[in-house]
């Protein structure tokens, strides 16, 4: 009896632990799921791209001209305005000295010719007031409307030459200026493509110059989720590589036009609070709350 009795304590044993194992393997398949929350909310991440600059500029010439000053090199700091190349302006500087010569003798000539004008049409006004009384003949009269004619088309061709002058010292200006180049921006040099004695063409790259503190996610979405995002909404970026890991962001642009090859849309995601930790390169993935 005895033997019965210790028997059936053994199995209730045996079943009560194989039903407490059971419990805990349930336990731990229902936390297998990966879940992540930001702001104790869920969050589900949908998207993933690299950190870029969000603002990057490739400074070209817009003239051939001899490099004769550099003023930065690659890792300056640049604050937007400031003169950062200067090129050769000899060649310029000569064209607006010759175009403000030619502005002032067109000013001078235009000024003759329009006392010219005006002394002929004087002239005309009287001729044919005496014509009319009979006190000149016809070719008097003629004369003096031909002479107001001729000097009419003097001080036109004369006008068109100061104008023809004025847009020459225009873009003579505008080409000397062209001679110092400014930064458009602030931030940090990461290219020179120029040194002092080269030669630059028209249109070459000269520098690029990046702000390092403005920092966005591009990422590539399906179309089939498009839907799900709208531009302004708040989101959370997870960078792995940076030590901070989790920030807070919002959508700032997205692309009307799905990508026929890749049938995805182009979406930026800006930071809304720049770190110096991040930086352009390192992976991320982009979630929205549940």
């Amino acid at each position: 009896m005895k033997k019965y009795i210790s028997l059936m304590m053994l199995l209730v044993f045996l079943g009560t632990a194989a039903l407490t194992g059971c419990n805990s393997e349930k336990s731990k398949s229902g936390n297998s799921v990966q879940t992540d929350s930001h702001s104790k909310q869920d969050v589900v991440y949908l998207m993933a791209g690299k950190v870029e600059v969000g603002e990057k500029v490739d400074i070209k010439s817009t003239i051939m001209a001899k490099v004769v000053e550099m003023n930065v090199d690659i890792g300056s700091t640049v604050k937007k305005g400031d003169p950062i190349l200067q090129l050769d302006m000899k060649d310029r500087q000569a064209q607006v000295t010759d175009a403000r010569a030619a502005l002032t003798q067109a000013q001078a000539s235009l000024a003759g010719a329009n006392a010219d004008y005006e002394t002929a049409k004087n002239n005309y006004e009287r001729n044919n007031q005496l014509f009319q009384a009979g006190a000149i003949s016809q070719l008097e009269f003629e004369q003096s409307q031909s002479k107001l004619n001729a000097a009419k088309t003097t001080k036109d061709v004369c006008q068109s030459k100061l104008t023809q002058a004025q847009n020459e010292i225009t873009e003579a200006d505008i080409q000397l200026d062209n001679g110092t180049i400014i930064s458009p921006i602030s931030g940090t040099v990461t290219a020179k493509n120029a040194n002092v004695g080269e030669v630059v063409a028209a249109g070459a790259p000269l520098l690029t110059v990046v702000n390092p503190e403005n920092l966005l996610v591009t990422v590539y979405v399906p179309e089939d989720i498009v839907s799900q995002i709208k531009i302004g909404e708040k989101v959370v970026i997870k960078v792995p590589e940076a030590s901070k890991k989790v920030f807070d962001g919002e959508i700032s642009v997205m692309d009307s036009v799905v990508d026929p090859a890749s049938k995805t849309v182009l979406v930026k995601v800006s930071f809304n609070s720049q770190d110096t930790q991040l930086k352009p390169g390192m992976f991320a993935e982009v979630g929205i709350r549940n």
